[in-house]
């Protein structure tokens, strides 16, 4: 996805949906790329619609929450995408994340005007950018004169 390569990506998450069934993270990861994509070619807002509602009876999390919103919006369904968007920042508010659910406004706002999400995740969520941040040059070798 940060490569932009939306079909590549759909078809790496449907795989790894059969590989791993009982990981959550890939089945919200696709629904995200269906719901949100900017390639019309990936865009799928039903399918993103039912891989998030069968998330949501054991996952009921502030990121399941939000795909929730972004398949809605996909759909039109611009009323109940804003309803879905406060759920996810009130959840990752009393989970003691009040920065999160702020960064999480825009998505909101977007709906609030009758826009869809083009952007799976912000730049600061893990699922986008895994792993801790790396100091550059961190592994480049010292001089040895």
């Amino acid at each position: 996805v940060r490569l932009a390569r939306h079909q590549e990506a759909r078809e790496r998450l449907r795989v790894a949906m059969d590989r791993h069934a009982g990981q959550m993270a890939f089945p919200n990861a696709l629904a995200r790329l269906l719901a949100t994509s900017p390639d019309d070619q990936v865009r799928d807002g039903r399918r993103a619609l039912a891989l998030a509602q069968a998330l949501l009876p054991e996952h009921k999390t502030p990121a399941v929450a939000e795909t929730m919103a972004m398949a809605l919006a996909e759909l039109g369904q611009f009323t109940l995408a804003a309803e879905w968007q406060n759920v996810a920042m009130t959840v990752a508010t009393q989970a003691g994340r009040p920065d999160i659910a702020e960064r999480m406004a825009a998505n909101l706002a977007r709906y609030q005007r009758h826009e869809p999400c083009r952007r799976p995740w912000r730049n600061d969520e893990p699922e986008y950018r895994p792993g801790p941040e790396v100091e550059p040059g961190l592994l480049d070798l010292p001089p040895l004169f």
